[in-house]
């Protein structure tokens, strides 16, 4: 009798505890979808405070004070864990969108390639600024940085101006 009441009061313990998770989790997403604006194409733009590159800053105060990512935060909550050494890569370009169908795992080399920065913008170069064609045949990559690619009938060009 003693052992099913103690199983009893464990379960009940243990469904308690489940609760306060349970409700503690939809108090965190109330939190989060309270400072979301979701737009007519699917945007879910974030309304809090972000930081100086533009990504939303999501603080949780349920637990203990921490603060995010507002679209890693989103992709965690809506998909799941995000895997060791990957990045969240926003498909629609949009820093502030946490819209978790906008967001992918990526590498951070295809996050930056895909990306409009510097990185990004050399990678989808087909022509130099003269305007050769950058094919395998016509690109120079010194060894020391093989990802660096230079033009070689413009390397040729300035070579033959210099000697000149």
């Amino acid at each position: 009798m003693f052992a099913a009441s103690r199983r009893f009061s464990t379960h009940a313990a243990t469904s308690r505890v489940r609760s306060m998770k349970r409700s503690k989790r939809r108090q965190a997403l109330d939190c989060f979808m309270s400072h979301i604006d979701k737009t007519d194409d699917d945007h879910w733009l974030w309304t809090g405070s972000k930081d100086r590159d533009g990504y939303g800053r999501f603080v949780r105060r349920d637990m203990a004070p921490r603060e995010y990512l507002a679209h890693r935060w989103s992709y965690r909550y809506f998909r799941g864990p995000i895997p060791e050494g990957l990045t969240i890569d926003h498909l629609c370009r949009v820093r502030h969108c946490c819209n978790p169908d906008h967001l992918e795992v990526v590498s951070q080399r295809v996050n930056l390639l895909r990306g409009d920065g510097f990185v990004g913008k050399q990678a989808r170069m087909t022509h130099c600024k003269r305007g050769h064609l950058l094919s395998e045949d016509n690109v120079y990559r010194p060894p020391s940085r093989p990802l660096r690619r230079h033009c070689r009938q413009c390397k040729a060009l300035t070579s033959s101006k210099k000697s000149a």
